[in-house]
Parts: structure tokens; C-alpha cells; sequence
């Protein structure tokens, strides 16, 4: 007999003295053999032929991500295993599995027992490489150029390279009346009305000057007084929508016209009509109803061109003041709160 966990026996039906082993599991157990009172034993060692590994998802990962692999012995038994990683610089595992991945590149994430190892590719990507479009502004002389997606085009005057964040990261400055357009080829997504894309994330790298004016982000070529703003007002920063504020807690410049303060801005589109703003990673609360009466103003219609520092107004002195930018990125979808912390943000 064996222990058919490990082992079965099945005798040969037309040759008495012949029979079949199987390997069923993973250990050591006997397989008996009796004839005329003649006893054989042999020892039969049933080992896994494969590790299996699997994640709850795809093997495209963002930095920040923790992902738990599961090793699945075949055949199926209880096996101890050591994981390893082949690039811990971009993802390290733990000895139950878990992954956390630490930057963006490849990595291979091994599971041992005894001579037998599965493996898992890793591939981890910046969340800026999904984009529909991305824009820095580091090359002087062709400021509109697309990291990745669509060139920018000039409308209305001159964008001019100024100072960014750092020595290596450079902004530009839209003056008055003077913006940067857009044609972005994005088809509806997310519902009703399909003439828009209904979900979308726009994320700007700013600095703003201690002033009270606007300063213009988008608008999408409908509203007369435009889309999404910031300004200075009430002892913080606001960001909002035509003329509703959302009050931040970004907090101020020391003095007038500081430029020394930046912060990732990132607005979240999403189908069901809401509007969201984020700060440096951290979502801001509205203080206003947005409602039907402030959708066009974020809309995104399908064919048109998003107009960047621009307000349809354009004759306010309130309205479309100069302000640096060091980077501009959008989704055709909304991203989620945990996609937006792997964002991060400026925040000096």
C-alpha cells in the first residue's frame, strides 16, 4: 500500500505481476508489493513539478504599489518557498509574497522550493507614461514640444521659458491674453453625451504669485468667463470652477509676487459629473455645488481643442494673469485617489 496523498498503485490488469505508479502529491512514502508470500518494498518520492505564481491583477504596476503573489505548488500540496527579487531597486518581496514596488522599471520576482522555481515578471511604470498628453517645458527653444501626445500650439502671443522648480526642471509663462492650445484627439468615454469625453484628469505643476487676480488653467471653448482657476483670495489659495471657489490650505507666499512656492494641482473629471481638486496628493473639499449650471464649464467636447491659460473673457484685468508652469499631463479617464498618490507632488 501507499499513502495515496504522495502515491497511487493501479495493477496492470492483463500482467498480474506489473502495476502503474502514480505521483499524486509531495513527500516519501512505500509502495508494497506481495506475491506468494514474497514481500518488496520500494520508497516512492513524489516532488512539485512546477510553481505556479499569480497576482489579483495584470503584471503593469505603478510605483507605490503593494501586490500580494500567491506560489501554487503543482501538484497541489503544502510546500514552503523562498521569494526573492532579481532588481530590488524597483520591487522588493517579502517572504509571504508581498511585492512593493519601489520604481519604475523591470523586475523579476522568483519563488523557490527546492530545485523547483516559478517566476514573475514585474513591470513597473510612471503614471505620466499612460497619459494622453504630457508637456515639460525643459527645451528653451521649442516650448510647446510633447513629452508625449500632441504638440502644443501658440495662440494669441508669445510663452516665454522663466525659472521652474529646479535648476534641471524649467516653466514657461503664459502673459496675458497669450495661451496654448491643444488639439487633443480624444474620443467620448465614460457615458453621456458621447460629443464628450465625459472623464478625463488634468494635472498642472504651478507657482502663483501673491496677488489677487485669476490666473486661468483651462477652458474648453464654450463658457464666456471659462473653466478651471486659481487665485489668491481670503488668506489661501482657491482653486474652482467659472466663479466658484474651492478653498484650499496652500498656504501663502511671504510676500507680494513670490514665486517661490510650487504645488502639483491635479483635477479629476469624472463621468458622473463630479469634480474633484488635489493638492499636492491631498484632495480638497468643495464649498460649492457644482450642478448642471457648471458642467459646461469643465466639459471636454470631442474634436475641439482644450485652450491651456485661457479665459473666454479676455478683457478683464482680473482674468488670464501670468503665472509659471513646469508641467502639464492629461488623462482621458479619471484617476483614482490611490493612482494620485503614486502622483505625488512639488509641495516647496
Amino acid at each position: 500500500m501507499a499513502n495515496t496523498s504522495i502515491a497511487t498503485v493501479t495493477p496492470n490488469a492483463s500482467n498480474s505481476k506489473q502495476a502503474t505508479i502514480a505521483i499524486t502529491g509531495v513527500g516519501t512514502t512505500t509502495v508494497t508489493a506481495t506475491a506468494n508470500a514474497i514481500v518488496k518494498t520500494i520508497t516512492v518520492e513524489g516532488t512539485i513539478k512546477a510553481l505556479v505564481i499569480t497576482a489579483p491583477e495584470g503584471a503593469t504596476y505603478q510605483v507605490g504599489d503593494v501586490i500580494q503573489l500567491t506560489a501554487t505548488p503543482d501538484p497541489a500540496s503544502q510546500v514552503s518557498v523562498v521569494w526573492s527579487s532579481n532588481n530590488e531597486a524597483v520591487a522588493t518581496v517579502d517572504q509571504t509574497g508581498k511585492v512593493t514596488i519601489k520604481a519604475k522599471g523591470s523586475a523579476e520576482i522568483s519563488a523557490t522550493s527546492g530545485t523547483v522555481v516559478g517566476k514573475f515578471p514585474i513591470i513597473s511604470i510612471d503614471l505620466l507614461d499612460l497619459a494622453a498628453g504630457y508637456w515639460e517645458f525643459d527645451e528653451a527653444g521649442n516650448l510647446g514640444k510633447a513629452t508625449k501626445g500632441f504638440d502644443l500650439t501658440l495662440r494669441g502671443g508669445e510663452i516665454v521659458s522663466v525659472a521652474g522648480p529646479s535648476a534641471s526642471n524649467l516653466a514657461i509663462s503664459a502673459p496675458l491674453h497669450q495661451y496654448l492650445e491643444c488639439d487633443h484627439g480624444l474620443p467620448t468615454n465614460g457615458g453621456e453625451p458621447t460629443t464628450q469625453v465625459n472623464e478625463y484628469t488634468l494635472l498642472y505643476d504651478v507657482s502663483v504669485p501673491y496677488v489677487r487676480n485669476y490666473y486661468s488653467l483651462f477652458w474648453d471653448g464654450s463658457y464666456s468667463d471659462g473653466g478651471i482657476f486659481l487665485r489668491q483670495r481670503e488668506g489661501s489659495y482657491q482653486a474652482g470652477v467659472g466663479a466658484y471657489p474651492v478653498l484650499t490650505n496652500v498656504e501663502l507666499p511671504a510676500n507680494e509676487g513670490d514665486m517661490s512656492r510650487w504645488f502639483r494641482l491635479i483635477v479629476v473629471k469624472e463621468s458622473n459629473k463630479n469634480l474633484y481638486f488635489y493638492v499636492d496628493g491631498v484632495r480638497i473639499e468643495s464649498e460649492a455645488s457644482w450642478g448642471a449650471g457648471n458642467e459646461g464649464r469643465v466639459s471636454l467636447p470631442v474634436g475641439a481643442p482644450i485652450y491651456f491659460f485661457a479665459d473666454a473673457g479676455g478683457d478683464s484685468s482680473d482674468d488670464d494673469y501670468p503665472f509659471p508652469c513646469a508641467a502639464i499631463a492629461l488623462w482621458d479617464r479619471a484617476l483614482t485617489a490611490g493612482e494620485i498618490q503614486t502622483l505625488g507632488g512639488i509641495g516647496h
